[in-house]
């Protein structure tokens, strides 16, 4: 059967109804809105809320959307599966995080005084060479990346970042940088498969 056209449907309704029950307005209306397209459903997008993490380096960043791309789905597919990989080494023990302790000296402690005078011939001290002064990132002037990810890793990396008194976008950088140092030598194996569209939900494993 040849397909007709929503004009031609159109047309044949004005002839075949009397004039005074034919509204062009609303044949065209009519038409309208069956071609309209359905809205897409988006539960996935409420179970999986962006997470916004300062200072991942941009770099680390553009290599995790390369993977991405290489495997044919969502940045925050990869995302996910890096940080449940890094989470799984973290709690088995084989990733260790040690942060390091960043204070600057002071002249003025609690209750005491760090100067005194030499009681002996006096020596100028020793001027030393200024090191080029690190450029100090503010937060808000750091990197940004935002990844939807469920609950439970969120809550998991949030834990973490509390129990080590770190920035929680260096937990993440760590994970991802530990989780794509293993996919490029082969540790670590992800296998997409098919659903509208490749995904990787879960699906992998250490080799």
């Amino acid at each position: 059967m040849a397909r007709q056209s929503a004009f031609r449907n159109a047309q044949f309704a004005r002839e075949a109804l009397p004039e005074a029950d034919v509204n062009e307005s609303d044949l065209h209306l009519s038409w309208l809105q069956t071609s309209e397209k359905t809205p897409r459903p988006r539960a996935w997008e409420k179970a999986n809320r962006a997470a916004t993490y300062r200072g991942v380096p941009p770099q680390l960043h553009a290599r995790v959307k390369e993977v991405a791309g290489e495997l044919e789905v969502i940045v925050d597919e990869v995302a996910r599966v890096f940080l449940e990989y890094g989470l799984a080494c973290y709690q088995r023990g084989d990733l260790r995080i040690e942060p390091v302790l960043n204070m600057k000296l002071t002249l003025f402690p609690k209750g005491q005084r760090r100067w005194y005078e030499n009681p002996q011939t006096p020596t100028p001290p020793t001027r030393q060479k200024k090191k080029p002064k690190k450029q100090e990132h503010k937060p808000w002037r750091l990197p940004r990346v935002s990844y939807r990810l469920p609950a439970s890793i969120r809550q998991q990396v949030d834990e973490i970042r509390q129990e080590k008194n770190v920035p929680v976008g260096e937990v993440v950088t760590l994970f991802l940088s530990h989780a794509l140092e293993a996919y490029e030598n082969g540790r670590l194996i992800l296998q997409p498969i098919p659903r509208q569209g490749a995904s990787l939900g879960s699906l992998w494993r250490p080799s």
